[in-house]
C-alpha cells in the first residue's frame, strides 16, 4: 500500500514538475507577445491622434470655406442690388439725356 502512495506521490510530483517546465518554456514567449502588444497599442494610439488632429484641423477649414462662401453669397446679393440700382440710375439718367438732346436742338 505505501507503494501506491509512493507512486502517485512521485507521479503528482512528475506532472507537477512537467507543468512547471512548461510555464518556464511559455513565460518567455508570452512577454515577447505582450511587449510586441505594447508596441502595436503605442503605434496605434499615434496614429491616432494624428488622424483626430487631421480630422480637427479638416473641420476648421471647413468651417473657414463655409464662412467665405457665406460672405461671397451675401456679397453676390449685395452687387445685385447695386446692379439694379445702377441699371435704374442709368435709365433715368439715360431718359434724362435723351429729354435734353432735343430741347438743345431746338434752342
Amino acid at each position: 500500500m505505501d507503494f501506491i502512495f509512493i507512486g502517485l506521490s512521485l507521479g503528482c510530483a512528475g506532472y507537477l514538475g512537467k507543468i512547471i517546465v512548461d510555464y518556464l518554456r511559455e513565460v518567455p514567449a508570452w512577454k515577447e507577445k505582450i511587449s510586441t502588444a505594447d508596441m502595436e497599442i503605442a503605434h496605434f494610439t499615434n496614429q491616432l491622434q494624428e488622424l483626430n488632429q487631421e480630422k480637427e484641423s479638416a473641420t476648421a477649414q471647413g468651417k473657414t470655406i463655409d464662412d467665405d462662401i457665406k460672405k461671397m453669397e451675401s456679397m453676390a446679393t449685395d452687387l445685385k442690388v447695386e446692379i439694379e440700382k445702377t441699371k435704374k440710375e442709368m435709365a433715368r439718367k439715360g431718359k434724362i439725356i435723351m429729354r435734353r438732346q432735343p430741347d438743345q436742338q431746338e434752342g
